[in-house]
């Protein structure tokens, strides 16, 4: 984007005058440590007098900078305690929280005995008491009511049992009492249900800023709107 600038002529004040972004805005994207939105981009291609080819190469950096792939080796190797706090980052910025779950109860959702299996059945990190405190600690979120969440699941995510029965029954107990707070909605969908689109990983959105999906090998985190 500097190389861009320069060869249009531009300092980084006459650019921000132009394109209507802040110049220390300009900076930070110039030295990689902001990534612009489709909108910004657009009107820096414009103000930098682009061809449609430069305009669509930057659309295409700009996209790949805005998402992270990592696997769940990296991640675990990390601590799984450590990919809480990571989730937990995200979800305290965020104002409202739309959460789709196919497969089990959400993380915010769940008692301490089912979190301590489901991490269990997901990682071999030793530290499990450590993740079980940090997955815990995230779901003093739900009691902001300056907060709203929507949880989306399937009844086999209700009906599939990864704990005893008296556990599970607990379980459920809670995601009753969760789904009386007024900022928390709870779907469920029956199994008798025809969807319209098949959906086998779970994903979270914050706001409109950002989306979080898991998948087999690993989790997607996207600012690409």
């Amino acid at each position: 984007m500097r190389a861009l600038r320069r060869n249009a002529g531009l300092t980084g004040v006459e650019l921000a005058r132009r394109c209507k972004i802040s110049q220390s805005r300009i900076s930070r994207i110039e030295t990689g440590h902001l990534v612009p939105q489709a909108d910004e981009v657009d009107r820096l291609a414009t103000a930098l007098g682009l061809d449609a080819n430069t305009r669509a190469e930057l659309h295409d950096l700009a996209r790949a900078a805005r998402t992270r792939l990592r696997s769940w080796r990296a991640l675990h190797a990390r601590g799984f305690a450590e990919h809480q706090i990571d989730i937990a980052r995200w979800e305290q910025a965020a104002t409202q929280l739309r959460l789709f779950q196919p497969n089990i109860i959400p993380g915010l959702l769940q008692t301490a005995e089912y979190a301590r299996r489901a991490i269990e059945l997901s990682t071999t990190d030793q530290d499990i008491p450590t993740a079980v405190a940090a997955r815990m600690a995230r779901q003093t979120l739900l009691y902001q009511r300056a907060k709203s969440f929507v949880f989306l699941v399937t009844e086999g995510a209700l009906r599939w049992r990864i704990v005893p029965t008296d556990d599970h029954a607990a379980q459920l107990r809670q995601l009753a009492s969760l789904a009386t707070l007024a900022n928390v909605e709870l779907g469920i969908i029956p199994w008798r249900a025809q969807v319209a689109a098949h959906q086998s990983t779970m994903f979270v959105l914050f706001d409109d800023r950002a989306a979080y999906i898991e998948m087999m090998n690993g989790e997607i985190l996207t600012e690409d709107r």
